[in-house]
């Protein structure tokens, strides 16, 4: 058993859906409990009729390239046309020894719901809040692919990645690499 913190607010909205879901099944011993899991049975409901996962999650997968370094110029410019680009840098220090500081600088591409964080070496695509993928993000998810052909950091087999599922727009079914 846990014990949940919740506003005042939010324990009237609980109760008007507790006694709701009382007038509804007629169970005198309905409890709060009952009223949350009937919640989301509805929630789970309403996201197999879009045809989302019940438990539909963000998106997150990172990618590679292992012989040659991308360059981010070139990208920014072709990206650019499309989509949300912006530059950032790592941090520095004037003191502090580090032969690949040039290497810090890092390209944000951002299309609908679908951002991405791209190095030289590796891209880090996400979404901040789980939502299915448009076809700006399929396009752009297409072109990283591209871009970052690896699914692992280096040619030896230690680290095996698997891409997460995700759902489209115009498929209702979630999609696997």
């Amino acid at each position: 058993m846990k014990t949940l913190k919740i506003t005042d607010e939010t324990h009237k909205l609980l109760t008007m859906v507790k006694g709701e879901i009382l007038a509804k099944s007629g169970d005198a011993n309905l409890t709060y409990d009952d009223a949350i899991k009937g919640m989301i049975e509805l929630w789970n409901e309403e996201n197999e009729r879009r045809g989302a996962s019940s438990f539909l999650r963000a998106y997150h997968f990172v990618r590679f390239r292992w012989w040659s370094r991308l360059d981010l110029e070139k990208v920014s410019e072709e990206l650019g046309e499309k989509y949300a680009v912006e530059w950032s840098r790592g941090p520095e220090s004037e003191t502090e020894i580090d032969l690949r500081k040039d290497e810090r600088t890092i390209l944000n591409v951002k299309a609908d719901t679908l951002g991405a964080y791209l190095d030289i070496y590796k891209v880090v695509m996400y979404q901040r809040e789980p939502a299915p993928f448009t076809a700006r993000d399929v396009e752009l998810r297409e072109r990283l692919f591209e871009m970052y052909n690896r699914d692992r950091p280096t040619p030896f087999p230690w680290q095996y990645l698997e891409e997460p599922k995700f759902v489209t727009l115009d498929e209702p079914q979630p999609t696997e690499a």
